[in-house]
């Protein structure tokens, strides 16, 4: 199953509003993975936890690459 369309600007904002928190990084996921999971029940989104988790990690490293001087 592949993040959908609605689930993944949905982790991107909750990922700039973690990141605005200041806390440690586990801390700061953890707020996003909550946040994607009462977004997605919200919607009635079934998910699976291990993707969102993949996806968060993923668009991290992908964020240090972009922004490496």
């Amino acid at each position: 199953m592949a993040i959908g369309k609605k689930l993944y600007p949905m982790i991107l904002r909750a990922m700039a509003d973690a990141e605005a928190t200041g806390r440690s990084g586990a801390e700061k996921k953890e707020i996003v993975m909550a946040a994607v999971d009462s977004f997605a029940k919200e919607l009635g989104i079934q998910y699976e936890v291990d993707q969102i988790s993949d996806a968060i990690e993923f668009i991290i490293d992908f964020s240090k690459k972009v922004n490496k001087k």
